[in-house]
Formats: structure tokens, C-alpha cells, sequence
């Protein structure tokens, strides 16, 4: 938004190109470790059943990672668990612009566009966790 004030040209997709390849080469390397060489750092009767787990997933699902969808695929899917949020935050940063420009240009019809968002976002999820059966107390363990 300073940017913008100032009058120089955002370059929003510039910034989509910066963030990705500031995030994404460390990530690559963690996935790649966990897929080839992290089964073999130590050895156990639980260690190949959770590591081993984690390595079947990388090697079949490693593309979701470095495109940064992989929080959509589902948390019991997911190559490494905390990488969903490197997901979600990029997700986020690239929805973010289309959010926040009008809310700065035209105030007040930001301000609805924003309340639509959040209107349409929990009447998914309400309705998602009608028709799913599920309880508010569950959480994430379902």
C-alpha cells in the first residue's frame, strides 16, 4: 500500500516470483531429504513406520509442495505435516492483493467485498461440517 500511495508500480506478480523462489528452495531440500536420505539417518521399530510413511508421500507427492498446494490435498496426505502452512501462507499472499487494493481505493465497497468473503468462507465450512457430521469439539482429528 505505500507503494501504491507513493505512485510507484506495484509489480504484484514480481512480488509472487520473488516470494516463491524465496520460500520454496528450502523447502525443496527438506522434501527432498525426507524422500531419499532421511529413512537412513537412524533406525527402530517405530522409526520406519513414521519416517518411512513420510518418505512414501514425498516421493508421490512432492509436486504439491513446491506448488504450494498441498494443504489442499488433506493433512493425512501431506509430505512433511508443517509444510501446509507455507501452503496456506502462500495461498494467502496471493489472494491477499485482491482483497486489500479495493479496500484501500473504494472503502467502502472493500469493506463489502470483505464481509461477502467472510460470509461465503464460514457458510462453507458450516455447511461442510453439517453435511459431514462433524462436531465443533473434534477439531483436527477427524
Amino acid at each position: 500500500l505505500r507503494k501504491r500511495r507513493s505512485g510507484e508500480h506495484l509489480g504484484i506478480f514480481k512480488q509472487y516470483i520473488q516470494r516463491y523462489f524465496r520460500v520454496t528452495p528450502s523447502m525443496a531440500h527438506i522434501i527432498l531429504l525426507a524422500s531419499t536420505l532421511n529413512i537412513h539417518f537412524a533406525n527402530g521399530p517405530v522409526w520406519n513406520k513414521t519416517v518411512g510413511r513420510f518418505e512414501d508421500l514425498c516421493n508421490c507427492l512432492w509436486w504439491s509442495n513446491l506448488l504450494h498446494i498441498s494443504n489442499c490435498i488433506g493433512t493425512p496426505f501431506l509430505c512433511r505435516p508443517e509444510t501446509w502452512f507455507l501452503a496456506a501462507d502462500f495461498q494467502l499472499f496471493v489472494v491477499s492483493p485482491l482483497l486489500l487494493l479495493p479496500l484501500h481505493s473504494q472503502p467502502k465497497l472493500g469493506l463489502l467485498l470483505l464481509a461477502g468473503v467472510y460470509l461465503l468462507s464460514t457458510s462453507i465450512k458450516t455447511a461442510d461440517s453439517f453435511f459431514m457430521l462433524l462436531h465443533p469439539e473434534l477439531g483436527l482429528t477427524e
